[in-house]
């Protein structure tokens, strides 16, 4: 039964189980037009499907695109299949999957990293001039947090409910690509909605729906101020590419 990276990510935090061993492995350049990156598991054989080697890192490693430094030129282009086995029974989790993409970045991508701490570009989360537009919430049978978004290439909608909003920075740190630090001072559970146009949309561009920026203050009352925040950031240091096989 296939699964997709996110059941591998929620099934490996339940599973636990042991490193898988690798066998059958073949790694080929992406033929073909550019592909959005897939990664499944069918029983022992994981595929990969044009994935780029900053896919691999970011997946084996557990980091984001903003904690990756000394990339390659490379390194975000070239696409590559990659299919192995693992002895086992069953479908692999992540706890799997995680190890067995490391030991494939060494020893075919000869790839060599670091971590260190650096202090990056970052937002923090305030409130505006005239104060928070949204309430707390205010039911006392409801206990359940519940965080709703959907996202197209025209627009992002997130739906709140008992949410802190520690949760909002975290999803405008994937929204933004720079980490965003609640710094609002707001420790309650509260009730909101945010709908914005990405930058690059025609409903941004003409001005007929608000940016992310626009709509935290009209919405939220909440603003973005840029600042700087230390970080641990992978280093990559080196790596090759893979000879087909």
């Amino acid at each position: 039964m296939k699964q997709t990276l996110f059941l591998l990510l929620v099934a490996g935090a339940i599973l636990g189980q042991s490193s898988p061993e690798l066998r059958d492995l073949s790694i080929r350049p992406h033929v073909g037009p550019r592909s959005i990156p897939s990664f499944t598991v069918d029983g022992e054989v994981y595929r990969a499907v044009g994935v780029t080697l900053a896919d691999l890192v970011m997946l084996g490693y557990g980091v984001r695109p903003t904690q990756l430094a000394g990339r390659l030129q490379w390194m975000t282009s070239e696409q590559f299949d990659i299919e192995a086995k693992a002895s086992g029974v069953g479908a692999p989790s992540w706890k799997l999957a995680k190890p067995m993409l490391q030991a494939i970045l060494v020893d075919r991508f000869r790839l060599k990293v670091h971590q260190t701490t650096l202090e990056v570009p970052a937002y923090d989360l305030l409130v505006a001039n005239g104060g928070p537009r949204f309430t707390e919430h205010s039911d006392p049978a409801w206990f359940e947090q519940r965080f709703a978004q959907s996202s197209s290439s025209s627009a992002v909608h997130i739906v709140a409910t008992r949410t802190g909003l520690a949760r909002l920075a975290s999803v405008l740190t994937t929204s933004t690509d720079h980490p965003v630090v609640d710094k609002t001072g707001l420790e309650g559970a509260y009730d909101f909605k945010l709908d914005w146009a990405p930058d690059y949309s025609p409903a941004a561009m003409d001005g007929s729906a608000p940016t992310l920026f626009r709509a935290l203050q009209e919405q939220l009352g909440l603003k973005l101020e840029p600042s700087v925040t230390r970080k641990e950031i992978l280093v990559i240091e080196s790596a090759d590419k893979p000879s087909a096989n």
